[in-house]
């Protein structure tokens, strides 16, 4: 692995395959608020997962959340990190490997909470799920206050989803 430099070139480096997991429960939203941005569950795609089934072993991880049906696929996107992105050791080996993240938005509606079947110690602390509109007050929060610049078309699909999830469920579209 390369020592760790701010300036690195990251043309030629591969985005990082993630899945970010939009769910409902209970006429509620699978989040938290995690002070300067809006967590959801979800990670890395390792090599050979497909996004779904990334995104499955992933929730399994985190929350424990098990699904009614298969989730969908509802927005993917790219963005590069900011050398501030590497804030912490295992970002700074992130960073050197990679240019960035394709973000792939999963959907799915969660049947039951298990135990978490974490080994990585990322497992959900707290509660799992809020009101849509906390969440959304949240995504704007983070939108106009604490993104940088080159995230930010990734904290405006974050804030988009949320509220055209919010919208959809205050008109009873969603069960």
């Amino acid at each position: 692995m390369k020592k760790f430099n701010p300036k690195r070139k990251p043309d030629k480096l591969p985005f990082r395959k993630v899945a970010e997991c939009y769910l409902i429960y209970n006429n509620k939203i699978v989040a938290q608020d995690a002070g300067n941005y809006l967590s959801l569950p979800g990670g890395g795609i390792d090599r050979g997962e497909t996004p779904e089934k990334g995104a499955k072993r992933e929730l399994l991880e985190e929350v424990g959340a098990v699904l009614k049906g298969n989730m969908k696929v509802i927005s993917v996107m790219t963005w590069d990190w900011d050398p501030s992105w590497a804030n912490n050791e295992k970002r700074k080996k992130r960073f050197m490997k990679f240019r960035g993240e394709k973000v792939y938005s999963m959907f799915g509606v969660v049947d039951e909470f298990i135990k978490p079947n974490n080994a990585d110690d990322d497992a959900w602390k707290g509660k799992k799920v809020m009101s849509f509109k906390k969440a959304t007050e949240i995504a704007d929060r983070v939108l106009k206050k604490d993104t940088p610049p080159n995230q930010y078309a990734y904290n405006l699909t974050k804030l988009n989803i949320v509220s055209t999830l919010a919208s959809v469920h205050s008109k009873k579209l969603l069960n």
